[in-house]
């Protein structure tokens, strides 16, 4: 403890005894507001800065969440995909007789169609023979009438 008022006593001694004049003592008020005020700049900013960093992170909280979300339905757009793959892939095995089966009876069906536009022409035909019948128009004195009609 010796030592260390010793010290304190030798600094004291050490460091001589200023007086400021008025002139230094004007210069030193206005370091001193000058001083002050950047302090004050600096915890003005400091706030702002301090603010932006809460907004940041709030904003980095609610992108988390929204990245989150869309993670998820990612997720659930890949099981919904797969589960598409395996129906459409069973679809096409299941219903690939029923194609079949389809084709072949509208191909019985163009078949029956081309027979009955065959005889309906004959049976056109024959009235025009027989009964003098015009399929475009009928003319006065005409014992038969029709609709003209010709199958496409």
């Amino acid at each position: 403890m010796a030592a260390a008022s010793e010290r304190r006593e030798g600094l004291r001694k050490s460091a001589p005894a200023r007086r400021v004049n008025s002139k230094q003592y004007s210069q030193l008020n206005v370091n001193f507001s000058a001083i002050g005020a950047q302090v004050e700049r600096l915890r003005v900013r400091l706030g702002q800065v301090e603010a932006e960093i809460k907004a940041d992170a709030e904003g980095m909280e609610a992108y988390s969440q929204r990245l989150r979300r869309v993670q998820l339905e990612q997720e659930l757009i890949r099981v919904r995909l797969k589960r598409n793959k395996e129906w459409a892939s069973q679809f096409a095995t299941n219903v690939g007789p029923f194609e079949a089966k389809y084709d072949k009876l509208t191909g019985e069906i163009g078949t029956l169609y081309d027979a009955a536009k065959d005889k309906h022409a004959r049976a056109v035909q024959l009235l025009v023979d027989e009964f003098r019948y015009h399929p475009a128009f009928r003319r006065p004195g005409d014992d038969f009438s029709a609709v003209p009609f010709r199958p496409a």
